[in-house]
């Protein structure tokens, strides 16, 4: 994602640079002594040479519907190069006949990343017609696996014309609508493990403290899988942006004996002061899943394999903050609030939520990561916040806030808290300090597990921006809006790390949820359909060094139910959620019988 470079200027490329001894201005572009180096050859589309599968062809397509998206899908493989470009024009080209061929005349290097929904068909004649709504949702720059978001606009109606030729050609598009005559278009639903897998690669913060994921698209097809652990680095190599190019170039990486050897140039020699623990931790986190993240790694230089020590070898388990050295665990513990209490559905609750002298009268409630702090407001709309010190004191003080319409409260990794009152966005310190407002127009939000993004419902429209924590203050930035497919926007969560899931309505009466990466891409709406408004969505997206996916998920409805959501390949689904009876006495005093209706379902922040 272009535009985050303020929060993200330290990348592996700057820091590989500064351990050699060369110049990296403050903004990450580098003095650019010619091409880069490459030492072999890049990744090449040839099936023949171990990769798997290959792009669509029209033979594969079973009905005219069919035909149409897998010609959006064609432009898939490797885009990296000219001549890669052209046999992803070619292959397109096989897709098309009549008035559709003559008519389609695609930039030379520009592919233009589109939606298609809504998909119907009727016939005419001989001939069917599709019809859809398209969109124009970004560039694919090849050489990055990288979309550059264009802004949100309306889709727009569009029909294709698929006839019968002759021969064994088989059926083929006669008409293509004249959006796309001009286009070099990628279909977003080959971005989604159709023809490429979504991949998180990883940059180091401003302070090269902690590293900071960016989405990117590795092709399935025409690579093996070394060549595509070749792109991921080299991509590293190129950063979160558009600098220069420079003379550290690596080769193609290879797999020794079950070893991954990651061969940098001679131009990364000098490399010190601990420099060779972070290259090593960026790497690892990078390829993750497509290389396991624990698996044997051998960095060489200028030919010569480097020996890091053991904590540099370590590092990398130390420096991913969505992953367990913050406190986030596998599974997660997930809450609610039941007779005005913080009720815990798995297992027991923590200290500084368990006693019913402060967990009472609540209505919404945080907890941090470690659960040793806890936001609770109350029905009256008071919020106070609590700490457990390491003597295990539990002190609760009271916060001079006061509104009518409040979101749930969010801890951040820093002891701060973060909470929308009345549209205001602002963040309360650990001593109830009140900011002035981050943002306005804010109903929801939610900060993503590495804290360095912020989700928003804003102004009844989805947005993503990088979230900033100094220290001394917190500021929200580079904000843009994504297309969720819904309307009157309620909640939004982070449901993988990569990706968001929002609340709204779909149709007259019908409330659903979609999911959205941060670039806006892939986008699905979950055919899952509430009757009642969803006034909340909270999730827990699994660990970065798990398998990915999407995590946990509840949601309630306006009636007061709480339901935890499953999602599979193609579908979700949900069933409601209660507490069962217990003959111990609750926080709320309640003892076993009937229990109150679960309402706030939320997870550790």
């Amino acid at each position: 994602m272009a535009d985050w470079r303020p929060d993200r200027r330290q990348l592996l490329r700057a820091l590989l640079l500064a351990g050699a001894g060369l110049a990296v201005p403050s903004a990450c572009g580098v003095p650019s002594g010619g091409g880069p180096i490459v030492d072999g050859s890049g990744p090449s589309y040839d099936p023949s040479t171990g990769a798997r599968g290959r792009p669509p062809t029209p033979g594969d397509a079973n009905s005219a519907t069919e035909l149409v998206q897998l010609f959006l899908y064609a432009i898939s493989g490797p885009l990296n190069t000219g001549d890669a470009l052209n046999a992803a024009r070619g292959r397109a080209r096989q897709f098309l006949t009549g008035p559709a061929l003559t008519s389609w005349k695609p930039p030379e290097a520009v592919v233009t990343v589109v939606r298609l929904d809504g998909l119907a068909t009727s016939i005419s004649g001989s001939d069917t017609i599709v019809s859809g709504y398209l969109q124009t949702v970004g560039t694919f720059l090849g050489d990055r696996g990288q979309i550059n978001p264009a802004p949100v606009t309306a889709p727009q109606p569009v029909k294709f014309t698929v006839s019968q030729t002759s021969g064994s050609a088989g059926m083929l598009i006669s008409e293509l609508p004249v959006a796309l005559q001009s286009l070099l278009p990628l279909g977003t639903e080959a971005l989604d493990g159709k023809y490429f897998t979504p991949q998180l690669i990883y940059f180091w913060d401003n302070r090269q403290r902690f590293l900071v994921p960016d989405l990117r698209y590795v092709p399935s097809t025409g690579l093996s899988d070394n060549a595509r652990l070749t792109a991921i680095v080299r991509w590293l190599l190129a950063g979160p942006s558009d600098p220069p190019g420079t003379d550290l170039s690596v080769a193609n990486l290879t797999n020794q004996g079950g070893q991954l050897v990651v061969p940098f140039s001679s131009e990364l020699q000098g490399l010190k002061g601990g420099g060779l623990g972070k290259v090593l931790a960026q790497l690892r986190w990078s390829l993750q899943p497509l290389y396991k993240l624990d698996s044997p790694l051998e960095l060489q230089i200028g030919g010569q394999p480097q020996h890091p020590t053991a904590v540099e070898t370590s590092q990398y388990l130390s420096v991913n903050p969505a992953d367990e050295v913050s406190g986030r665990t596998a599974d997660a513990q997930p809450f609610c609030v039941t007779g005005g209490a913080v009720t815990a559905l798995d297992g027991t609750l923590p200290a500084i939520v368990a006693k019913p002298e402060y967990n009472r009268d609540v209505w919404l409630a945080a907890l941090s990561r470690d659960k040793r702090s806890a936001a609770l407001l109350s029905t009256g709309k008071r919020l106070t916040i609590g700490r457990v010190d390491n003597t295990g004191t539990i002190t609760y003080r009271p916060v001079d806030l006061t509104g009518r319409i409040w979101s749930r409260p969010s801890w951040l990794l820093s002891p701060r808290l973060l909470v929308a009152v009345d549209g205001a966005l602002v963040t309360i310190s650990p001593t109830g300090v009140v900011s002035g407002p981050l943002l306005t127009g804010v109903t929801a939000f939610a900060v993503a597990p590495d804290g360095y993004r912020i989700a928003l419902v804003i102004n009844n429209d989805l947005a993503v921006a990088a979230l900033r924590d100094d220290g001394d203050q917190l500021t929200v930035s580079n904000q843009r809006t994504l297309d969720t497919g819904l309307s009157e926007l309620s909640s939004v969560a982070w449901s993988r790390l990569e990706r968001m899931v929002v609340a709204g309505k779909a149709g007259s009466n019908q409330w659903r949820l979609a999911e959205v990466t941060i670039d806006g891409a892939v986008r699905a709406v979950w055919n899952t359909t509430f009757f009642n408004p969803i006034v909340s969505v909270v999730a827990y997206p699994r660990l970065p060094s798990d398998a990915p996916g999407p995590g946990q998920i509840m949601v309630q409805t306006q009636e007061n139910a709480v339901f935890r959501v499953f999602v599979g390949t193609a579908s979700a689904t949900y069933q409601p959620l209660s507490v069962k009876p217990t003959p111990e006495p609750s926080p709320s005093g309640a003892a076993n019988g009937p229990r109150p209706p679960l309402t706030a379902p939320f997870y550790p922040d």
